[in-house]
């Protein structure tokens, strides 16, 4: 049989000048794949397509932005919060908070290469490390945990949207003397529920306006939008908080002056470590 017939009929040679059908950028430094392979059903579809250089429109500013929208969101104040529970006062909280993002931020800008030089998603990166047919499990282990993950953040993002209503409507008594019992979606569930509903709707909508395949200009404008709005909101509450306790932690800290500095060590270090393990 010749070497021509033991070739799946359709399919390139992969022995071919990849040269001609890939285009390096040189002032920009990045690698384009021109050509699409609709032949390759199982290793090829238009919504993992390497993104091309003309889409490629993300600068520092926007991967700056979305990270710090990931960064400064309601489960890290949560997360800020604890710190005192560490023997931390409030700026030592958030200084830990910002060094364990900061950590994460390394493997992120490691990983994040490959997409922004060469336009590829995760699922083709993944390939690189767990080979054709294996990312197929890791890729399901991720979407599961981040499914799980996405639907926790979209219940704390609705918690907190509702405690806004809550306290805007006068109904703040209610909510303080239910707060330590019950949550927000028992205490007030059509309107909790709902904005559940709308949250996911929301989110859902951005991501099917937003394929990776055409730049995600959507994506990119929310999140230059996003990044100030967050960081003023954050400035705002935390401003609005200090200046209430005269620039106190006192209902919330420990004594930390009774910690031997092992102990303010081993509990700093632990901090740490769960702002890490946060992401």
């Amino acid at each position: 049989m010749s070497s021509s017939g033991s070739k799946r009929e359709g399919l390139r040679d992969p022995s071919s000048d990849r040269s001609s059908f890939i285009f390096y950028d040189k002032s920009r430094g990045q690698v384009e794949l021109k050509e699409k392979f609709p032949e390759e059903k199982y290793l090829w579809n238009e919504d993992f397509h390497p993104t091309p250089i003309s889409l490629r429109s993300w600068g520092p500013w926007t991967f700056a932005a979305i990270w710090f929208s990931m960064v400064a969101i309601v489960p890290t104040w949560m997360l800020a919060v604890a710190g005192p529970a560490f023997g931390l006062n409030w700026w030592q909280s958030i200084l830990e908070v910002f060094l364990g993002n900061a950590i994460v931020l390394v493997p992120m800008l490691i990983q994040s290469h490959g997409g922004a030089r060469y336009g590829m998603s995760e699922a083709q990166l993944s390939r690189t490390r767990w080979g054709v047919y294996g990312t197929q499990l890791s890729s399901w282990v991720r979407a599961i945990v981040s499914m799980g993950w996405w639907g926790i953040e979209s219940y704390i993002i609705t918690e907190a949207a509702v405690a806004m209503y809550v306290v805007a409507s006068g109904k703040t008594s209610i909510l303080t003397s239910g707060v330590q019992t019950y949550t927000l979606s028992v205490m007030f569930p059509k309107i909790f529920w709902a904005t559940f509903a709308a949250v996911i709707a929301t989110q859902l909508l951005l991501f099917y306006v937003s394929p990776p395949r055409r730049g995600q200009p959507p994506l990119k404008w929310l999140a230059a939008f996003a990044a100030p709005v967050v960081l003023a909101g954050f400035l705002t509450l935390f401003l609005s908080v200090m200046l209430r306790t005269g620039w106190r932690f006192a209902p919330l800290a420990p004594a930390s002056s009774s910690l031997t500095p092992f102990q303010f060590w081993l509990g700093a270090i632990s901090f740490l470590n769960a702002n890490v393990a946060f992401w």
